[in-house]
């Protein structure tokens, strides 16, 4: 028995994340922490829960994943998640971190005067500010 060939459109064989994106998020809740389904757990993450016209409440359940942003190697959270100590004592983010692009995006390709706000290593400075978000695959 031979299998009868039907061609279909190319694009059906793409994927996706599954995760949110092209959206506009407002920020509710950030903080610092780790998700076991991101490396094992084993990653530190700056968490954003908020909301979204078009998702909804995004994050703080299984069925809604948070926005993550990667932090780097050898910082660790307060107990409460808020900040975010370097082991050496550093307090700047390495620029090819996750976090550290973001950082990078805000303050200086969008211009945002995040100093008003407070320190990078503290979570709250994400608190009530407003971003579209597309997700971009890194090389």
């Amino acid at each position: 028995m031979s299998k009868t060939k039907r061609p279909v459109d190319a694009e059906s064989w793409d994927t996706e994340t599954g995760l949110p994106d092209d959206l506009d998020f407002w920020v509710t809740r950030p903080y610092f922490g780790y998700r076991p389904e991101y490396n094992d757990g084993k990653s530190l993450l700056c968490i954003w829960e908020g909301e979204s016209p078009e998702y909804g409440h995004i994050g703080g359940s299984v069925d809604s994943q948070p926005i993550i942003w990667p932090v780097g190697q050898n910082w660790r959270p307060t107990a409460d998640g808020s900040k975010v100590i370097h082991d050496r004592g550093k307090t700047k983010f390495v620029k090819t971190s996750i976090y550290g692009r973001l950082l990078d995006r805000v303050a200086k390709k969008l211009g945002v005067d995040m100093s008003q706000y407070g320190h990078p290593t503290e979570a709250d400075v994400w608190t009530d500010l407003g971003f579209h978000l597309v997700r971009e695959e890194l090389d």
